[in-house]
């Protein structure tokens, strides 16, 4: 059925594209940020805004648009703490829609952790940049578990435990007053 000759239908002009999904993380020194786009027509570009209290964005870079879908653009001098992050999408006829706005919290020198899984003839390596990190080994039935620090250097340590029985074991690492906790195999 077709409307009443006298009621006006509104004409609403397509959007530039639909944006999909925008994210981002800290990647060493610096945060990547990342977005999908879809239906792009008559799209120029994005201009990547940033700011420190989610009010007052100000231009850090602009991506052309290029029909790809999936874009990334990589903030070298990210701020100690909150990083708030929007994108400014461009048509060609100079129309600009703002997408929402993302934040990412920027740790210069971040903390990490990773447990080289499984061990290996009773082995494993945890690599680390905590200061004076403390192990306990946990098995999955909450005993303690005995481990030897066999080496460490600036990489991290070699944790040897051959007195460990085949199983999967929990390993606390604290620092700081912090504990982390990572799973590990021992086949």
């Amino acid at each position: 059925t077709s409307p009443p000759a006298n009621v006006e239908i509104p004409f609403t002009a397509p959007l530039p594209l639909d944006l999909i999904s925008f994210s981002g993380k800290q990647l060493n020194e610096q945060i990547n940020l990342t977005w999908k786009t879809a239906n792009e027509i008559n799209f120029s570009h994005f201009e990547v805004q940033k700011s420190a209290d989610a009010k007052e964005f100000g231009s850090i870079g602009m991506v052309n648009g290029n029909n790809s879908s999936i874009y990334n653009f990589v903030d070298s001098q990210p701020i100690e703490g909150v990083n708030y992050y929007r994108l400014k999408m461009v048509d060609l006829d100079g129309s600009i829609k703002l997408s929402n706005i993302i934040n990412i919290n920027f740790e210069q020198y971040g903390e990490y952790i990773a447990v080289e899984n499984p061990a290996i003839n009773g082995e494993f390596n945890v690599i680390t940049n905590l200061k004076n990190p403390k192990f306990t080994l946990l098995s999955s039935l909450g005993s303690k578990v005995n481990i030897q620090i066999i080496d460490s250097n600036i990489r991290g340590y070699r944790i040897n435990v051959t007195s460990a029985p085949a199983g999967v074991y929990y390993l606390n690492i604290l620092s700081n007053g912090k504990v982390a906790t990572k799973k590990l195999v021992i086949p």
